[in-house]
């Protein structure tokens, strides 16, 4: 990872500055990591369609089996203009509605805004990378995460909870040769070191992993 890249991770440290957050789309995963940022004192705004009436009157409840129960008043908006320019914007809704959220993504950005897509689906990055503006940074998010919305503003979390970052494109220069191994050990290394820690064997995810090295080596080296 480049030290631009580096900086761009740094930067969501609620020790360094305040980073203004929004989260669009505040179902399980969205309501799950907005709760737990503002619950950590960042500065947290969620964009709603449905539940906004109940979030602004009753806030959104978090019943999980770590964290325990978590209830809060949150900066909740029904609409993007509303919103204040935020630094980070994490997108938690569902892909298929990328194309009728670009602008609203678009509108509640700062300059140079972060945003990471924390969504199912392959190739979600390069469909809505043309739709934002230069200056904004995007990257993709993979949850690792036992998590679902129980009613309107109720968020059940059973366990786990952990993300991994990739930055995918924007202002930081990308090098490949530094990132992409990076991003292999976080997905496969670390899942495979934690299942080996609870005398868990997973032969073919290490064959996966292996194989993946090998080739991205082999790419590099062409």
């Amino acid at each position: 990872m480049t030290l631009d890249q580096e900086h761009c991770m740094a930067s969501l440290d609620p020790q360094v500055g305040n980073p203004r957050i929004g989260i669009i789309g505040s179902g399980a995963i969205g309501g799950f990591y907005g709760v737990m940022l503002a619950r950590a004192g960042f500065d947290v705004h969620f964009l709603l369609r449905s539940e906004y009436q109940v979030v602004r009157e009753q806030g959104l409840q978090l019943d999980s089996a770590v964290h325990g129960q978590v209830r809060m008043s949150v900066q909740a908006y029904a609409s993007a203009a509303d919103m204040p320019p935020c630094d980070w914007l994490l997108v938690g809704a569902k892909a298929t509605s990328n194309a009728e959220l670009a602008p609203l993504i678009v509108q509640a950005a700062a300059p140079q805004a972060r945003v990471v897509l924390l969504q199912n689906g392959l190739g979600v990055e390069e469909q809505l990378r043309p739709a934002l503006r230069p200056d904004m940074h995007l990257l993709g998010g993979l949850c690792f995460i036992c998590v679902n919305r129980e009613r309107p503003g109720v968020i059940r979390h059973q366990s786990l909870g952990a993300v991994n970052l990739g930055y995918h494109s924007g202002p930081a220069p990308d090098d490949a040769a530094v990132v992409r191994p990076l991003e292999l050990q976080a997905i496969y290394a670390e899942p495979l070191a934690r299942a080996r820690a609870a005398g868990c064997e997973l032969p073919r995810m290490q064959a996966l992993y292996q194989a993946l090295m090998f080739i991205d080596r082999r790419n590099r080296s062409a």
